[in-house]
């Protein structure tokens, strides 16, 4: 006897690759901030076109997440808080993406004798 019905399975799946976009997201912050202090200008570039391509992946994946537990009745009693949890994800992406872009655009010029604490400050902000 089957658990989980394949709708459900597939409803899982989606919010595992939602995840997984998430953590991404985060690891190609990492490496475009250091990029972007190493001055390597093409990497920067890169990982501002994976975020972007990341960001748009999870939104797909939110609105049809949010399709499929309305269309399906899946978890109907707890559909709010996952939707607010998945609101919230969400914005980590939407932050990376836009953070990217502002280095991007303003283009700060960060001394070298900084990088370190720069890292530094990057790191503990993914971390949390």
């Amino acid at each position: 006897m089957a658990v989980f019905t394949r709708t459900t399975k597939n409803l899982i799946l989606k919010i595992e690759e939602f995840f997984d976009n998430i953590d991404l997201g985060l690891l190609v912050f990492r490496e475009g901030v250091k990029a972007y202090l190493e001055k390597d200008m093409e990497a920067f570039n890169r990982h501002i076109e994976k975020a972007e391509l990341l960001e748009s992946n999870a939104d797909k994946l939110q609105r049809s997440i949010e399709n499929e537990m309305i269309t399906h009745s899946i978890l109907p009693q707890h559909r709010g808080e996952v939707s607010s949890l998945i609101d919230v994800l969400d914005e980590i992406i939407d932050t990376v993406k836009s953070t990217l872009n502002e280095f991007s655009i303003e283009m700060p010029d960060i001394p070298a004798s900084l990088n370190h604490n720069f890292i530094s400050i990057m790191e503990a902000s993914v971390s949390a």
